[in-house]
């Protein structure tokens, strides 16, 4: 349940942070787009008995806000989750490299679901590949937020408030 409770507060307050705080970044070419990397961290950490509901939550939060049909990033995420899933054995993702790349990996599937669904949705498949075109400095932007943030979301949502809050002990002389 901690978890379910972690990645909640994190995703909204990553889309209020993305939507209130870094909206005024409009002329930079790329967004820090902090909800994402939850997903990144969800898909390389979690099985699928917690990672599916997780991803519809975090859809669902990321849907709420959005401009986009409802569904496409839950169904964008889903996709997401599942297809990096079935690869998750035979990759090496822990090591520093690798998370960038996986991450960058993953934020590219990402990119080129929410595209295509929203190509259908208009029914312009022209628009797929000029939205993915797009799409590259924001692709490795996502990899490296992921490459920090990730280990910190994987390590912290699991870690409990008694722990937390618990007296580190006193500093004897």
């Amino acid at each position: 349940m901690r978890r379910y409770l972690f990645y909640f507060f994190y995703g909204a307050f990553a889309l209020a942070l993305q939507s209130v705080w870094l909206q005024g970044m409009l002329y930079f070419p790329f967004r820090c787009d902090l909800h994402f990397v939850a997903i990144a961290a969800v898909t390389l950490s979690e099985d699928s008995r917690i990672g599916v509901p997780l991803i519809i939550l975090l859809g669902l939060l990321a849907d709420s806000v959005s401009v986009q049909p409802f569904g496409v990033s839950i169904f964008s995420y889903l996709l997401v989750y599942f297809l990096i899933r079935l690869i998750i054995g035979q990759i090496s993702y822990e090591v520093g490299l690798g998370r960038f790349f996986w991450i960058g990996a993953i934020s590219l599937f990402g990119k080129a679901a929410n595209g295509f669904v929203l190509s259908l949705a208009q029914g312009q498949p022209r628009f797929f590949w000029d939205f993915l075109a797009s799409q590259g400095l924001q692709i490795l932007v996502d990899a490296t937020l992921g490459f920090f943030l990730v280990p910190w979301l994987t390590k912290y949502s699991t870690v409990s408030m008694k722990d937390v809050l618990k007296p580190k002990g006193l500093v004897e002389r």
